[in-house]
């Protein structure tokens, strides 16, 4: 599929009057550069509105603030002929080229939270390898760029100690895209190991890392470089992780490591014999990203996002959601109680700005909802093929003499339709 229009979001913002509102301020200067009348952050406005309306080829990794969308857009604006049908004519050339470009092995390096203790060396993830080294392997070096930036930008911060190393392989047409997908790869290995270490943990109530202190056992980065596979200098392409304040202890549990990843690698066999196998990829990713390093808020509302997925209720009302949330358990009643408090905490953040009380009590409440709709999901996802599917069980009662009564009438249904 080449690039088009998604229809129903032009119509929503009005595309012809947004490029009409966007060519009347271009300013055409005399060293061939363009310029806008009332300021460049309308062209940021327009920028976000377009990219959203257009629907690019599956097989396009960068999709980046600097991407191709960005360079068309400029150069319509220069042509002066800016229509929608232009526009696209650029955005699919641009696509095209970019399509051309060979598909090239990068490895993508950073530092993970892994103690000595920990026997892993190498880990296969949906086709990518993950190799663990105490050190920094001396096939790669970072630019001389590259190491300034990291120097700068770890001044007033904590470098990580005692933590491995973790190089993960990736290709993509571009570092910047390679890199994305080792990262996804990446967030998606240490959720599996994390599900099992969060598991049944309850809050410490301490506040030994005051405000940013993780709930995840095992992090990595906080900085992230791009090298070719076989090593060499780096490729000026980084990443760092805004939130990060200082490194946390390594994990160095050797005892329990056996059954992380024994879990791992039965959670990644169901995974992968499933029919909505992006899906539950998904759900894993948010889930580790909340318990990440961040504000109790912040962890709080990413948690009822990943709620709200896991349920297959983002565009339903919040009853639903909590009503197919508190199904699995064994007194739905008393943790549907629970649940509604905790929307009562999110509704109030969102819509009033407020704190979420005793933040840390009520982020380790909702993340065991979390985990455990996690589970359903990875036990249940080779037995239906869609999440919206697996999860219409959920909406059934939760009573057992109100089940039976269905289930009679059901077979009452078949017998009568036979």
């Amino acid at each position: 599929m080449c690039a088009q229009w998604d229809k129903s979001k032009c119509d929503q913002i009005k595309l012809p009057k947004i490029l009409e509102r966007l060519k009347s301020t271009v300013r055409h200067n005399s060293d061939g550069s363009i310029s806008f009348g009332i300021g460049d952050s309308i062209f940021d406005d327009c920028l976000s509105m377009i990219r959203n309306c257009i629907l690019l080829s599956d097989e396009i990794e960068d999709r980046g603030p600097h991407g191709f969308i960005f360079s068309a857009l400029s150069i319509t604006c220069q042509t002066g002929d800016l229509t929608a049908d232009r526009l696209m004519s650029e955005v699919r050339n641009a696509e095209r080229k970019y399509l051309r470009k060979p598909i090239v092995k990068y490895s993508l390096l950073t530092h993970i939270s892994l103690g000595s203790s920990i026997p892993v060396k190498c880990v296969r993830v949906q086709g990518h390898v993950a190799t663990i080294y105490p050190h920094m392997p001396r096939r790669f070096r970072l630019s001389q760029h590259e190491a300034e930036d990291e120097e700068r930008w770890y001044r007033n911060r904590a470098r990580p100690s005692r933590w491995k190393y973790i190089v993960i392989s990736t290709k993509g047409r571009t570092p910047f895209a390679a890199g994305r997908k080792a990262i996804d790869q990446l967030e998606l290995l240490i959720s599996l190991w994390n599900l099992t270490l969060n598991s049944g943990v309850r809050s410490s109530r301490s506040s030994g890392y005051g405000y940013n202190r993780p709930v995840n056992k095992i992090i990595c980065g906080p900085t992230y470089f791009i090298f070719s596979q076989g090593g060499g200098e780096s490729k000026d392409v980084w990443w760092h992780d805004p939130e990060y304040i200082e490194p946390i202890s390594p994990f160095n549990d050797s005892g329990k490591w056996k059954i992380v990843e024994e879990n791992r690698k039965w959670f990644m066999k169901q995974i992968h014999k499933s029919s909505y196998t992006i899906d539950i990829c998904n759900a894993l990713s948010r889930y580790n990203s909340a318990l990440n390093p961040s504000s109790r808020d912040n962890q709080f509302l990413k948690l009822w996002s990943t709620l709200e997925l896991l349920t297959h209720t983002a565009r339903n009302k919040y009853d639903v959601t909590i009503r197919r949330a508190s199904f699995i358990w064994k007194d739905p009643n008393y943790h549907y109680q629970i649940l509604n408090n905790l929307r009562y905490l999110r509704n109030a953040a969102v819509h009033e700005s407020s704190d979420i009380t005793d933040g840390e009590l009520s982020v380790y409440q909702l993340k065991r909802y979390v985990e455990q709709l996690l589970f359903f999901h990875i036990r249940n996802c080779t037995r239906h093929k869609s999440m919206s599917e697996s999860v219409e069980m959920l909406d059934l009662p939760a009573e057992m003499p109100a089940i039976r009564k269905k289930l009679s009438l059901l077979k009452r249904a078949v017998r009568f339709r036979s």
